[in-house]
């Protein structure tokens, strides 16, 4: 079975689309080079019918899009492939190759004289390809990368020309008979000192050659960056509650774990509140001068009253509800909310059954919902082996309390038996909020 770059790649040769792989191509088209984007270049007018076959591919693959990024040179995507083999990546259509909205390269010049490589894809020439690696980085404010050092050298001692052609149309003859030297002779830092005279030439010469299209490219940098500054990305919030020593640690960490291959700006991990008040327990401790039990939610040896019970379901119900801005605001920056238990829990401890569950759902209606709520669940034999917290006939109530059909209205619940094995678990979580998230 294919990958999604491997079918990719076919159906812009089937659609007659030119492409060509920039660099980082050793392990296409199977999958990207470990902590490489997928770089590509296409010609600007296919950029809708490249959008169009991405979406296919994307859809027949069974293969999850994440986020998404327009900028004025470039079409990026994040896909998430399960199968049949497991990668994320960047997927990155290149229409001009820029930097700071200065085009330095002449793209058809580089669809032109591609080359079909033995595994059967496009690449840039081989001169072509030292050019842009040479380049990229110094125009953008950074040295050479040590990993394109070696093979920058080697590629333009194969093919000097293409190196000459690609740059001389921006740089001129001169400038780019000195970068040639450099390349060969591997002096890096003469390159990066030479940084601002190459800004110098090109801007020079994109004014005086090119002063209306450089106008419009500039324009289009500039909304396009802050379009993606002030973007709406879709986040998530996720609760994993049950019963004390069902394994909501476990899992919520191994799922913390898998996000951190996904293109999020910020994981938040709570363990049951937001966190903005101090924990109930902290207080009581300073109270009473004697250390009990740190977590909000009781145990069989710290029972608290009926009165601590209330305190308890009004004073965290009041932190929820004035979270709400905090919530919302980065749900629509594409942040993640993972709890390890939730407000939720309070309805199954022993001493929170004792209050009326018309008082606990009616709070509930007035705090932040997580997208998707794992109830973790598992034999009550079975759980008091795990952790000795309360009785069987207990965890019997507790197990009934999470799942009554009152609290799975709150939220999209999903129950998960943790006596399977925990990577069967992880993945079927996963799928869940990959389904959530896609877009």
């Amino acid at each position: 079975m294919k990958g999604v770059i491997h079918s990719l790649f076919e159906q812009l040769e089937e659609n007659k689309i030119p492409y060509a792989v920039l660099r980082n191509y050793e392990t296409l088209p199977e999958k990207p080079l470990l902590g490489s984007d997928v770089d590509i270049l296409i010609d600007e007018k296919n950029q809708k019918a490249y959008k169009d076959i991405l979406n296919k591919v994307v859809e027949n693959n069974k293969v999850f899009i994440l986020s998404k990024k327009y900028h004025f040179n470039c079409l990026s995507y994040f896909v998430y492939q399960k199968t049949p083999f497991c990668f994320s990546s960047w997927i990155d259509a290149f229409t001009k190759i820029a930097t700071k909205s200065f085009v330095w390269v002449d793209s058809n010049f580089l669809l032109k004289n591609r080359i079909h490589c033995e595994k059967d894809f496009y690449i840039l020439s081989l001169g072509a390809e030292a050019a842009i690696l040479f380049l990229k980085e110094i125009l953008a404010g950074f040295p050479v990368k040590e990993k394109y050092r070696l093979r920058i050298r080697e590629l333009v001692k194969e093919d000097p020309r293409s190196f000459n052609q690609v740059l001389s149309t921006h740089f001129g003859q001169k400038i780019t008979k000195e970068l040639l030297e450099i390349s060969l002779n591997r002096k890096w830092e003469e390159a990066f000192k030479k940084r601002r005279e190459l800004w110098k030439i090109l801007i020079l010469n994109t004014i005086y050659h090119q002063p209306i299209e450089q106008i419009s490219h500039f324009f289009r940098f500039l909304w396009e960056y802050m379009k993606e500054y002030f973007r709406f990305q879709k986040g998530i919030s996720i609760a994993f509650i049950g019963p004390d020593g069902v394994g909501k640690t476990t899992i919520s960490q191994g799922i913390k774990n898998k996000f951190k291959k996904f293109p999020f700006k910020k994981i938040y991990y709570y363990h049951g509140q937001f966190g903005f008040f101090p924990e109930l327990s902290k207080i009581y401790n300073f109270l009473s001068f004697k250390k009990k039990n740190s977590s909000p939610y009781p145990t069989e040896k710290n029972l608290p009253n009926k009165f601590r019970a209330l305190l308890h379901l009004f004073y965290y119900g009041l932190e929820d509800f004035l979270s709400w801005p905090w919530f919302l605001w980065g749900r629509i920056r594409g942040k993640i909310f993972l709890f390890d238990r939730y407000f939720y829990d309070f309805v199954a401890t022993s001493i929170h059954r004792q209050i009326p569950l018309w008082l606990f759902f009616t709070i509930s209606k007035f705090i932040p919902h997580p997208d998707l709520t794992f109830i973790i669940f598992a034999r009550p034999g079975e759980i008091y082996r795990r952790k000795k917290e309360w009785p069987i006939e207990e965890l019997e109530k507790q197990l009934q309390a999470f799942q009554s059909p009152q609290l799975l209205k709150l939220s999209k619940c999903i129950l998960i038996n943790n006596e399977r094995p925990l990577e069967e678990n992880l993945d079927k979580i996963e799928d869940e909020i990959l389904k959530s998230l896609a877009i």
